[in-house]
């Protein structure tokens, strides 16, 4: 299973490469739902799928491919995910 598995949605497809232009630009991939909505409310579902067991292996090897992906979900002071 390669880091880009060609049987997932162009839909996620997508949000990968979006991950990855984000990463490349920003030097992480703690993406803000409040600064990158769309963007930043994937990374947190794909996280929280993570943690509750509930991510494919597929998603999961493409998401750790990433440079500088993270699984823990980031919070801001007030303990609330970013």
């Amino acid at each position: 299973m390669g880091c880009h598995p060609a049987y997932l949605s162009k839909r996620t497809q997508h949000r990968l490469e979006m991950l990855r232009a984000y990463a490349r630009k920003h030097g992480h991939t703690n993406v803000s739902f409040q600064t990158e909505r769309p963007l930043g409310l994937w990374v947190l579902e794909m996280r929280t799928r993570y943690k509750n067991a509930q991510l494919s292996p597929e998603l999961f090897k493409a998401l750790s491919c990433i440079p500088k992906w993270t699984w823990d979900i980031p919070t801001s002071r007030s303990g609330r995910p970013q």
